[in-house]
């Protein structure tokens, strides 16, 4: 089955995956006793596909701010109305979209759920006609646009690290590098694509924090921050500076590629693409020599003198000017095809390197690379706050005998953590009379400086001063001593110039291929 479906892909039909927002396939095998020539062919959706095209226009009336048009999505009741009644359930399950409910539980429509989700759909090629399968454009012309190609290519150039032949986008690469140098941040986040946070109420966005004090004048750093979903503007709840998260993410990835002595398993998925990509140059050639055939045949016409009537003469000139212009795309096509490169050979290629420069690795690919390098490697990373002074992070590689890696690490720095309102009230109430073990149970996730801080701040007076000392150290909380406890760690390991500390690492086995 899965052959099956990747011949359907490489013929640009719909093979059961997940269909681009706007489109629906054309599901009859036949139409009145007739084989439907269109089968699992997609067709533009417009109750949907109208949006779609309006997201692209807002886009650019944004000048290309897809955080402004994400907040101007977030601020409509809903984006997509609901499917109709006569779309099948098979295809309304394969919408990749967020439901909007009632407060009864009433779908009333669909929006994009991530800032993420808007980019992908608006550098995804199909919503201009073409069509790719496992990274490889197959068809430039394959089912009807939503957009004009203008429009799309106003977009994809803006959000795609790579353009549609598989090498660097220079334009996205130019404006990255402008982006960090405007924002003045000395540690740009290299996960931002994609980073999620495994608590789905939250995204993880990334915020630049000004220095204060005697660094006033450094640059700014930034922080992968948690956000709650929910409106507009809400506080942040926690944040991780990139800075750390990026480095045990580059440690895990170069300790990957390091590790094996060959391509054989590493290639994979390369090979398999190879094998689609041998077939479909084989396909072009037979159209081209086709082709070649026909212009061939209207030329002996010509020059044997048959064609003497003026509109035959005119029909031979279109039919030829016709197969000129399918030669050139079938040329095209065939450029196309040979020079895309595929996740697998990017790879490749930056595996290749590390073995050619050991731990200079860093000093071979340059800093502006990274966004290709993260995509060529990445599905996606996950982060979770365990405790105040501890996270996870769960990357998921794209090569599936690489599976999953979990990182527990350890926050340099005094965490922030948000107070609830109810926790607050709570605070007032017991903090003058109860005793530091009591506030500790109370507030697990506080530790003995951020509960009295908070009740500082509140201007809570307690009845007479608190023993913190003999309880816990003074900022840690019960939640980082059940880590600490956990993984063997005392406040020395912890406590010491080296600030951020990767705890433990642990690797699943091969994932099934998608």
């Amino acid at each position: 089955m899965a052959e099956a479906k990747n011949e359907l892909g490489r013929k640009g039909l719909w093979f059961g995956a997940n269909m681009p927002t706007g489109y629906i396939p054309d599901r009859r095998e036949e139409i009145d006793g007739e084989v439907n020539p269109d089968y699992r062919k997609i067709f533009p959706y417009w109750r949907h596909g109208e949006k779609i095209d309006w997201l692209y226009d807002k886009f650019m009336e944004q000048a290309g701010n897809v955080s402004g048009l994400r907040r101007e999505i977030a601020m409509l009741p809903y984006l997509f109305p609901p499917f109709e009644d006569h779309i099948v359930k098979e295809i309304v399950n394969r919408c990749p979209l967020t439901k909007v409910l009632d407060e009864n539980g009433k779908l009333l429509g669909y929006t994009i759920g991530s800032e993420k989700g808007l980019r992908d759909m608006l550098a995804n090629p199909a919503y201009a006609g073409m069509w790719v399968h496992k990274g490889v454009l197959i068809r430039s012309d394959n089912h009807e646009p939503i957009v004009e190609l203008g429009k799309f290519l106003y977009a994809f150039n803006r959000l795609s690290p790579t353009n549609l032949d598989g090498t660097p986008n220079e334009e996205y690469l130019e404006r990255c590098k402008k982006y960090v140098k405007k924002h003045r941040s000395d540690q740009p986040a290299l996960l931002r694509n994609c980073v999620i946070a495994k608590d789905d109420r939250y995204w993880v966005r990334v915020k630049d924090v000004p220095r204060h004090g005697n660094q006033a004048d450094s640059p700014a750093r930034q922080f992968y921050a948690f956000i709650l979903k929910k409106g507009i503007g809400q506080s942040r709840k926690y944040m991780i500076l990139a800075g750390d998260v990026d480095t045990f993410f580059l440690d895990a990835l170069r300790e990957r590629l390091l590790e094996s002595d060959d391509f054989e398993d590493f290639l994979d998925e390369e090979e398999a693409e190879q094998t689609a990509r041998v077939q479909m140059l084989k396909d072009i050639d037979e159209q081209v020599n086709a082709v070649k055939s026909l212009k061939r045949k209207i030329e002996q016409q010509i020059r044997s003198g048959a064609l003497t009537n003026a509109h035959l003469l005119q029909v031979a000139n279109d039919e030829y000017n016709g197969l000129e212009e399918e030669l050139q795309r079938l040329h095209t096509r065939r450029s196309e095809v040979t020079t895309i490169k595929t996740h697998a050979q990017k790879r490749r290629t930056y595996k290749q390197l590390m073995f050619d420069a050991g731990e200079c690795w860093d000093e071979v690919v340059p800093p502006e690379e990274y966004p290709v390098m993260v995509d060529a490697f990445v599905e996606k990373v996950v982060l979770d706050n365990i405790a105040p002074r501890f996270y996870t992070l769960t990357i998921y590689w794209r090569d599936p005998s690489w599976g999953i890696d979990e990182l527990v690490c350890f926050r340099a720095g005094n965490p922030c953590i948000s107070w609830a309102p109810e926790e607050d009230e709570m605070l007032g109430e017991r903090y003058p009379t109860a005793t530091p073990e009591e506030m500790l149970n109370m507030f697990p996730h506080g530790s003995p400086f951020g509960i009295k801080h908070r009740a500082v701040r509140l201007g809570i007076e307690t009845e007479k001063p608190k023993a913190w000392g003999k309880v816990l150290a003074f900022s840690f909380s019960l939640q980082d001593y059940e880590i600490m406890e956990r993984y063997g760690l005392t406040e020395d390991d912890l406590r010491d110039e080296a600030g951020a500390k990767l705890i433990s690492t642990a690797r699943s086995g091969k994932r099934q291929r998608a």
